[in-house]
């Protein structure tokens, strides 16, 4: 199995954290369980702050994914079409595909 995501940096104001729990949390949890993961973002994403604070905490907890960030692009189907094809390039190196 593997994940990516389209903006995992952010948080809908409906999940409920205290019922769920926190993306973060959940990777400290799973840290030694976790599936090959991609993460991207756009340069020009209005998420982009928070996706690269969620990157510098990734990186400071040894959690041992990364986040792509595509220079130029915003947060758009023309950004996601573009990585579709990478996801798909990076489940294959992973033989999950």
């Amino acid at each position: 199995s593997a994940a990516f995501a389209l903006s995992p940096a952010v948080k809908p104001d409906f999940i409920d954290e205290a019922k769920y729990g926190s993306l973060r949390q959940l990777f400290l949890e799973k840290k030694d369980e976790l599936v090959p993961t991609y993460l991207s973002v756009g340069s020009e994403d209005f998420i982009i702050k928070q996706s690269l604070e969620l990157d510098s905490w990734l990186q400071q907890n040894n959690i041992g994914i990364r986040y792509k960030v595509v220079e130029g692009f915003d947060h758009s189907y023309r950004l996601w079409r573009l990585e579709l094809e990478n996801v798909f390039q990076f489940l294959k190196e992973k033989e999950i595909i």
